[in-house]
C-alpha cells in the first residue's frame, strides 16, 4: 500500500519491521523503489534478498538496473533468469530494453534475434532501441522503408501498432528519408495526430526541409492548437533558411 502511494521510505518502515519475510515482501519492496526513481535501493535490496527471485522481482531489477546504466549488474540478472528458467517473451522484452537503455545495442540484438516469439512489444523495443542508438541502417535493413509493415508481418508475426508507425517515421526522419517519412505519416492505417506530424517537423527541422516542414507544421496548428513548439521549429527554419 505504501509504495502504490508513493511512500517508499514508510514501506521500508513496516519492511523493516518483519520478523519473517518472503518473496511477496521482498519484491513488494523492491517493485517501490523501483516504480519511485530509487534504482540504487532496488539494487541494493535485490543483492540482499535471502529467497528466490520470482518473474515480477526480475522486471523490477531490470528496470532499475536500465535507469542506472549498470550493464554489468544487468547480464548478472540475465544470467540468473537463464538459471532459474524464467525467459518469456515478457522478460526477454524486459531484458531487451535494459540492454538497449544500458548503451549495449549489441546484445539487445542477440536477445531479440533468439526470441522464439515476438510480439508488438518486443519488435516496438527493439524499433525504439535502434532509434535510441540512431542505428539507421540496421533499423531500415529490419523495420523500415516501403515493406516495412510486410517485414513485421510476415518475418515476425506482428501487426504493426502506431507506435511502430511513429518509431519508423523518427528513424525515417532522423536518416534525411523526409520523403518516406511523410509518406508513412499520410498511408499508415491509423489517423495520424499531432505527435506523427511532429515527429516529421522536427526530421524537417534536422535536415532544414521548410516546404515539407511547413505542411506538417499546419497539421499539427489543425489537430492541436495549443501546441506552441511548432511556432518555435518553423522560427528556426525560417532563420536558417534566412
Amino acid at each position: 500500500m505504501y509504495g502504490k502511494c508513493e511512500s517508499p521510505v514508510e514501506a521500508q518502515k513496516v519492511f523493516n519491521s518483519m520478523t519473517a519475510r518472503n518473496l511477496i515482501s521482498w519484491t513488494s519492496m523492491i517493485k517501490a523503489y523501483a516504480q519511485h526513481g530509487n534504482p540504487q535501493e532496488t539494487l541494493n535490496l535485490l543483492k540482499r534478498m535471502d529467497v528466490e527471485l520470482s518473474g515480477v522481482s526480475f522486471s523490477s531489477a531490470l528496470n532499475a538496473l536500465a535507469l542506472l546504466g549498470a550493464l554489468d549488474e544487468g547480464r548478472e540478472i540475465h544470467h540468473r533468469v537463464v538459471e532459474a528458467n524464467l525467459v518469456s517473451p515478457q522478460m526477454e522484452t524486459s531484458l531487451l530494453s535494459m540492454y538497449a537503455r544500458c548503451g549495449s545495442l549489441d546484445d539487445a540484438r542477440r536477445v531479440f534475434n533468439r526470441m522464439k516469439t515476438r510480439d508488438a512489444f518486443s519488435c516496438n523495443a527493439m524499433i525504439a532501441a535502434f532509434t535510441q542508438h540512431g542505428r539507421k541502417k540496421q533499423a531500415h535493413s529490419g523495420f523500415t522503408g516501403r515493406w516495412s509493415r510486410k517485414s513485421l508481418v510476415m518475418d515476425h508475426g506482428v501487426v504493426p501498432l502506431v507506435e511502430h508507425y511513429l518509431c519508423m517515421v523518427d528513424v525515417l526522419g532522423r536518416s534525411g528519408r523526409l520523403g518516406d517519412a511523410e509518406e508513412l505519416v499520410e498511408t499508415m492505417p491509423y489517423q495520424a495526430d499531432s505527435v506523427a506530424w511532429m515527429t516529421l517537423l522536427l526530421g524537417c527541422k534536422r535536415h532544414g526541409d521548410l516546404d515539407r516542414g511547413e505542411r506538417a507544421a499546419r497539421k499539427v496548428f489543425e489537430l492541436a492548437p495549443a501546441e506552441t513548439l511548432p511556432y518555435v521549429f518553423l522560427s528556426n527554419m525560417y532563420a536558417a533558411a534566412k
